[in-house]
This record gives C-alpha cells, sequence and structure tokens, in this order.
C-alpha cells in the first residue's frame, strides 16, 4: 500500500519510501560500521562505513559531506596499501 506525505521543498504530496528501502538504512548501517571502525582501527570497516553514509549523503544531496567522505575513503585505501 503506498503512502503518501507532503513534501514543503516541492509543495506536493510524494510517495513515502519506506525505511528499509532508503538511503536511512544505509546511513544508520554506515554509522554503526564506524563506531565498530572506533574501537577496532580496521580501515576495511571505515572503508564500507563511508561509502553506505556516501550514499545517504548523495540521496540528501549534502554535497560537502560526499566529498569528505570520497577523501577519506581514498586516505583509508592508502592506509591498507
Amino acid at each position: 500500500m503506498k503512502t503518501l506525505e507532503f513534501d514543503f521543498k516541492k509543495r506536493e504530496y510524494v510517495e513515502k519510501k519506506d525505511f528499509w528501502q532508503s538511503a536511512d538504512l544505509a546511513g544508520y548501517t554506515g554509522s554503526l560500521l564506524m563506531v565498530i571502525f572506533a574501537f577496532t582501527m580496521i580501515p576495511q570497516i571505515a572503508i564500507a562505513g563511508l561509502s553506505l553514509l556516501t550514499v545517504q549523503s548523495v540521496e540528501r544531496k549534502m554535497h560537502n559531506l560526499t566529498v569528505l567522505n570520497a577523501i577519506s575513503i581514498i586516505g583509508f585505501f592508502s592506509q591498507i596499501f
């Protein structure tokens, strides 16, 4: 069943996204991985977490965070190789 919500920016009703199909799930999972990284310091976990957070930042059009995440991913890759 489709549910609608009012988008104040667009000033119209849009289809409400299901949480499990949205970028929010990727964001929460990425945040959890970054918390795990803080205690383990394993760069592969940080790369996975930042990649998932990048999905959310792209969907929300937060380009400054997208660039920051991309630079951080490159930095963590350089730690591995």
